[in-house]
């Protein structure tokens, strides 16, 4: 039996060709896993990349077992990595949400304090006109107390010239009937 040329290409392409070209393939699966983790980090909110880029590319580097494990870490981080981002952003939004609530609860106590800070103005001020509209009118009273304990001292004193000329009347007419 002879021998095919294409028996014989196909002999040489698997005997010799696939396990190069396999050998060349996975020297390039750490590679290729590093750039799945650089594309998983770029779904995330900018804020985190970096961070967790910083500490997949760690735990890639520190991964025991050969190449494939290395690749097939990158593809579950790249595979996870929307649910990440989607947690991560979620976090970012309770924290500005949390930030918001502070900042209300900063303006509304401010609000408060504003509030108390000027009521207790208005009272003071109220306290203070009080107090002088209840001096002015015990002035006033002590003046109409004095002006009318003075026109009873003149009413009587007049009351008593006008008896003691009433008597002297009574007197001279008694004396010129007598």
């Amino acid at each position: 039996m002879g021998c095919r040329p294409v028996t014989v290409i196909i002999f040489i392409f698997t005997a010799i060709l696939v396990p190069v070209l396999v050998g060349e393939c996975v020297d390039w699966l750490p590679w290729v896993g590093t750039r799945l983790i650089r594309n998983a980090a770029n779904r995330l909110p900018l804020a985190h990349r970096a961070r967790y880029e910083e500490e997949w590319q760690a735990e890639f580097e520190v991964l025991p077992g050969g190449k494939l494990t290395k690749l097939l870490f990158g593809l579950r981080i790249c595979a996870n990595a929307r649910a990440t981002g989607a947690l991560l952003q979620a976090e970012d939004n309770m924290d500005v949400a949390a930030r918001i609530l502070s900042l209300a609860q900063q303006t509304a106590d401010q609000a408060i304090m504003d509030a108390r800070r000027a009521a207790d103005e208005v009272l003071t001020n109220a306290r203070r006109q009080a107090e002088q509209i209840t001096g002015d009118a015990a002035a006033r009273a002590v003046c109409l107390e004095r002006d009318a304990q003075e026109r009873h001292r003149q009413a009587m004193g007049l009351l008593v010239q006008e008896r003691e000329e009433l008597e002297r009347r009574v007197h001279d007419l008694r004396a010129a009937v007598d």
